[in-house]
């Protein structure tokens, strides 16, 4: 067995048997031939940390969880709110 048909049957097994997961299955299929990492049957991009924004331009993985203020910025303790995965900071340039 191929190592791409052993890791769809990984995750097609997790899927129930009906047309709701159609979708789903279709876009297994189509990660496996274009050859996507997968982690324990479903695509890398799928398992992913989801990325964070705060308004001072920070962009990351990580964030401080607050009772009061909700999630914040590691870098500037700013509110956070999810962003793309392909995001990257886009901090002011200090001036020399």
């Amino acid at each position: 067995m191929s190592h791409h048909r052993e890791q769809r049957d990984l995750a097609w097994e997790a899927l129930p048997e009906n047309a709701w997961y159609a979708p789903i299955r279709a876009r297994i299929d189509e990660a496996l031939k274009t050859g996507e990492p997968f982690w324990f049957g479903l695509p890398d991009a799928w398992i992913n940390p989801t990325k964070f924004r705060c308004s001072n331009g920070h962009v990351s993985a990580r964030t401080l969880k607050s009772e009061e203020r909700g999630d914040l910025c590691l870098a500037c303790m700013c509110p956070v709110r999810i962003t793309f995965p392909e995001d990257v900071e886009d901090l002011p340039k200090e001036s020399t």
